[in-house]
């Protein structure tokens, strides 16, 4: 079992240490019974849910754009991300969010995933025929970005944090 966050810790990090924590603990949480991302998700209550799906979501996003957050999670993580991201009022990537479930959905992204043999090939062309680029390029320009949204909800909600349970 992690060890859990204090008080002290959580206002006193700066947000590069508090986030690598916080990610620590969560993944040490969500992965111990391994499984799918909706399965790791599952296991998580709240508050480390929260953590698990919005650092999927930037780390994918960032990596690979909307289309590689889908793709890999195969909008298994649909529902909880999108009420983690109400969660922490960050309504921007909500909205962004959103617009990526529209076009997941449209373009029936986990289907193409299931009736592949998912090769990089079959990955790549989600790139050229689907309209991520204007999606992507919106949430890399928001601000504040997640990851700091995150932050702060953490330190306005830090008992929360100090429970692994």
């Amino acid at each position: 079992m992690p060890k859990p966050l204090t008080l002290d810790f959580i206002h006193a990090a700066d947000n590069n240490c508090l986030l690598k924590a916080v990610w620590d603990i969560t993944f040490k949480l969500a992965d111990s019974g391994g499984g799918s991302m909706a399965q790791c998700a599952d296991r998580l209550h709240q508050p480390w849910r929260m953590i698990y799906t919005t650092f999927l979501l930037d780390a994918e996003v960032c990596n690979g754009g909307f289309h590689q957050f889908f793709w890999n999670s195969e909008g298994q993580l649909n529902d909880a991300t999108e009420a983690d991201l109400e969660i922490i009022g960050a309504s921007d990537h909500l909205t962004l969010f959103r617009r990526g479930v529209r076009l997941f959905t449209e373009f029936d992204i986990a289907g193409k995933k299931h009736r592949s043999e998912n090769t990089w090939e079959e990955f790549a062309e989600g790139y050229e025929t689907i309209p991520w680029g204007d999606l992507d390029d919106a949430y890399f320009g928001l601000s504040p970005k997640l990851f700091d949204l995150v932050a702060a909800h953490i330190r306005a909600h830090g008992v929360e944090f100090t429970n692994i349970d």
